[in-house]
């Protein structure tokens, strides 16, 4: 077996995930609105100095992220993403339509895991555990950034190669615990719940469908205990 391959992939991969991650804070930054044009594969070979085999999965990858679209004999183009409100479901929602979402989320989320564990890429694998880490990172500093906990339920849905399942997540995936509490209970719980990501990512990376499915059930279900707490102690 040729000893290189495996470091071959490894740096394939994280360039895969650099040139994911500058094209992606382009579109959300702005750089490229809604509908306008990607610069072309072959100006993206050369600015970047990468294969347009990595260009590719690239593109591949944030199409798959319902960031861009690709237009026939035209090019790739930034996807209009406005879609409905997601609900607010920290603070003061409804308790009710709090436990109907979660019902909803147990069904739809451990499917999502499961596909991601049989269909995720290699940059949409690596998506999932840069935005893992990041939440760690956060933690490790005594705050949680607004959205980190549904970056990677997003990026999980993502990876299941459904765009249904990104839409429902995207839309109505919003956290239990209110992501600008620094509490030590909130902070505590948290942790608590980037364990339980870790055990999920673990799951995926490993391919491994039946236990994402199961890791993704037992944390929404612990997410659902931690609300319920949380409104007892309200």
């Amino acid at each position: 077996m040729n000893q290189d391959a495996k470091p071959s992939r490894i740096a394939n991969k994280a360039l895969l995930a650099k040139l994911c991650d500058s094209l992606r804070d382009d579109i959300l930054s702005g750089r490229y609105p809604v509908a306008s044009k990607l610069p072309s594969e072959a100006v993206l070979i050369e600015s970047f100095g990468m294969s347009r085999h990595i260009v590719r999965d690239a593109i591949s990858a944030l199409r798959a992220e319902g960031l861009v679209q690709s237009r026939q004999g035209a090019g790739v183009f930034v996807a209009d993403r406005s879609g409905p409100a997601r609900p607010e479901v920290a603070g003061n929602a409804d308790p009710t339509s709090v436990l109907e979402l979660f019902e909803f989320r147990v069904a739809v989320e451990t499917e999502a895991a499961a596909l991601a564990a049989v269909r995720r890429s290699p940059a949409q694998e690596e998506e999932i555990y840069r935005r893992h880490s990041r939440f760690g990172e956060m933690l490790k500093s005594g705050r949680h950034e607004p959205g980190a906990d549904l970056a990677l339920h997003t990026a999980i849905a993502i990876a299941a190669n459904n765009r249904r399942f990104f839409d429902f997540i995207s839309g109505s995936g919003s956290p239990i615990i209110s992501e600008t509490d620094t509490t030590d209970d909130a902070l505590r719980h948290l942790t608590d719940v980037h364990e339980e990501h870790g055990r999920i990512v673990a799951a995926i990376s490993a391919s491994d469908p039946v236990a994402a499915r199961e890791q993704m059930r037992q944390h929404l279900v612990a997410s659902l205990s931690r609300y319920r707490l949380l409104q007892q102690r309200a």
